[in-house]
């Protein structure tokens, strides 16, 4: 059974408390062998990636004995812009993808991502899952920046994934 925990809180001028929560699955036996981050929900009108969080999960439960190392799952990092369905990170109007790595000491969104990068700090592997909004329909893809193409490409052809975008930095901001 996977561990749920709050990894982050950030109070809110309202007398509330931004929450981001991950669940974590670790091996029965034996150490972890490596970790990885599997993050969705940063924009909050992209759904599918907490479905896709749901079924590993489901499908972790199911084999808790194939696991090997550890598996962090965070469903909504932008649990603001789920909430309200909405891209981004309400009353802000910021799209939190482009923020990265944020700040401790900036405004909340710069907050939120130096809080995600700090706590996924330490993982071999980082899947953040993506989807389109209502107006856009997208077949599965895995993009890559060039730079780690010889690692990742691999990686990539093991998930069973028709179509694998590797491209230069410049098209993938390097802030997200």
């Amino acid at each position: 059974m996977g561990n749920i925990e709050e990894v982050l809180t950030i109070e809110l001028p309202v007398g509330e408390n931004f929450r981001i929560q991950r669940c974590r699955y670790t091996p029965k036996k034996g150490k972890p062998t490596k970790r990885i981050s599997v993050v969705s929900g940063i924009h909050g009108d992209e759904l599918e990636g907490q479905y896709v969080c749901f079924l590993l999960g489901e499908w972790l439960r199911e084999h808790l004995e194939a696991i090997k190392g550890t598996i962090d799952i965070y469903p909504a990092i932008n649990s603001l812009g789920i909430d309200s369905i909405t891209r981004t990170i309400p009353f802000y109007d910021i799209d939190l993808n482009r923020i990265f790595p944020g700040s401790k000491e900036d405004f909340l969104p710069a907050q939120i991502a130096h809080g995600v990068v700090e706590v996924m700090r330490g993982s071999d592997f980082a899947i953040d899952i993506h989807s389109s909004n209502i107006y856009l329909r997208e077949i599965p893809q895995v993009r890559i920046a060039k730079a780690q193409e010889n690692t990742l490409v691999p990686l990539a052809n093991l998930l069973n994934i028709d179509f694998v975008w590797v491209h230069d930095a410049v098209t993938v901001l390097e802030s997200t």
